[in-house]
């Protein structure tokens, strides 16, 4: 059974929710305080999708002139020329101001209560 958090658009993809997003940008974005594995546990998700979702955050942050957690590397598959994705930076717009105690505490309210948001 899911959370009912989670949505999907059919049974072969699942896009990233809200809750996901945040917890993967606070580790994309300042440290490690947001295990993997707690990610992993809320989502269902295995470690390799998670830690891809904050290698590709964090190449957004590259891209966006932001600070990023160097614990990881950024994601840099891209042909030259291509254009890079942006792929949830709407979302991740919407934290880019909080500090990170605030945004800390947040995450930590969806790890002790999944469906908070």
């Amino acid at each position: 059974m899911n959370p009912p958090y989670l949505f999907y658009r059919n049974s072969s993809y699942q896009f990233y929710t809200e809750v996901e997003i945040i917890l993967c940008y606070y580790v994309a974005r300042f440290d490690n305080q947001i295990s993997i594995q707690d990610i992993i546990t809320i989502s269902m998700r295995p470690n390799a999708s998670i830690t891809f979702k904050i290698r590709n955050i964090i190449s957004m942050l590259i891209r966006n002139n932001f600070g990023y957690n160097i614990s990881f590397t950024a994601i840099n598959g891209m042909h030259q020329g291509d254009p890079q994705r942006q792929t949830n930076w709407d979302t991740i717009q919407d934290y880019l101001d909080f500090p990170q105690n605030v945004l800390l505490e947040h995450c930590h309210q969806i790890i002790n209560n999944p469906t908070y948001i």
